[in-house]
Order: C-alpha cells, then sequence, then structure tokens
C-alpha cells in the first residue's frame, strides 16, 4: 500500500480514539474524532475536569488511529459533543486564531524530533495563513510554515 494515499477514517467519526504521529513516541490520546477531510482529522480531546479541548491533525503524518472504550461514567462527565463541519478547502487552523494552543511539527525522524524544536506549548495563535501560522510562545515569535505542522489542539 502506498502511504502516501489518503485513508478513509470516516468510520471513525464519532468514537473514541488514539492517534498515533509517525516518528513520535507520542500523539493524541483520548479524542473523539468529529470530522475529516482530504488533508485533516478535527477532534476533541478529554481534558481535566471532563473539557473538551479541540484539535486538527494532518492525516499524512498519522501512523495509526485505534479506538478505544471510555467507561460510561467517564462519558457522563463530558459535555454534548458540538457537531463540526470541515470543509474541503478550509484551512483549520484558522479556528486556532487567538486562542493558546500545544502545536507539534512534523519531524522526518524520531532522531530529528529529538534533536530540534519539535513542537511549542501553550503558545498564542496570532496569525493564521495560507502558508504560515504567526505564534507568541512565550515572550517570543514564531513563524511557522502550516505544511511542517503535524497537530494542534487547545492548551
Amino acid at each position: 500500500m502506498d502511504f502516501s494515499e489518503n485513508i478513509d477514517y470516516s468510520d471513525l467519526i464519532g468514537q473514541w480514539c488514539n492517534i498515533d504521529l509517525q516518528n513520535w513516541d507520542s500523539g493524541y490520546y483520548k479524542v473523539i474524532i468529529v470530522a475529516q477531510n482530504e488533508t485533516f482529522l478535527m477532534f476533541f480531546q478529554a481534558g481535566r475536569k471532563s473539557s473538551l479541548k479541540l484539535g486538527v491533525v494532518r492525516t499524512e503524518y498519522i501512523d495509526n488511529v485505534h479506538s478505544i472504550q471510555l467507561s460510561t461514567k467517564k462519558l457522563n462527565r463530558f459535555p454534548i459533543i458540538p457537531k463540526v463541519n470541515l470543509h474541503e478547502n478550509e484551512n483549520p487552523f484558522e479556528r486556532f486564531l487567538e486562542k493558546i494552543c500545544d502545536i507539534q511539527l512534523h519531524g522526518k525522524s524520531l532522531t530529528h524530533v529529538i534533536l530540534s524544536n519539535d513542537g511549542y506549548q501553550k503558545s498564542e495563535v496570532l496569525l493564521v495563513d495560507e502558508n504560515r501560522m504567526k505564534i507568541k510562545d512565550g515572550k517570543s515569535v514564531a513563524i511557522i510554515k502550516c505544511g511542517d505542522i503535524a497537530g494542534i489542539v487547545e492548551s
């Protein structure tokens, strides 16, 4: 199978899953997938105090996605999952404008991720356009190519 071809994750929409990223020892865990287009999966991640945090992951950087079971008690703590549409030509990163987010960058290999900047934690998204994202990370400002972003989730 050619891994560059698009994988249809639509059967997992509405299911709780774990998403593992290529060349990472982590990913996005306890997420409910809510939308997919040709390039991205959109999800809500279970946060502390039963909150839901919006997130997006670029499908080309996904290693695998597998469904998980959450207890009924845990499920009953979450608010109703909002319905979300992800349009084909939409830049989903725009949904994070003026929000504090954790951003994971794609690394070509695990060694590259370990030896370089693998992302930004608790950074404010200041600007998003077709090709770049401008963020405030602590006291500094950085510009990231959107194509280098593996995933983003609200902090």
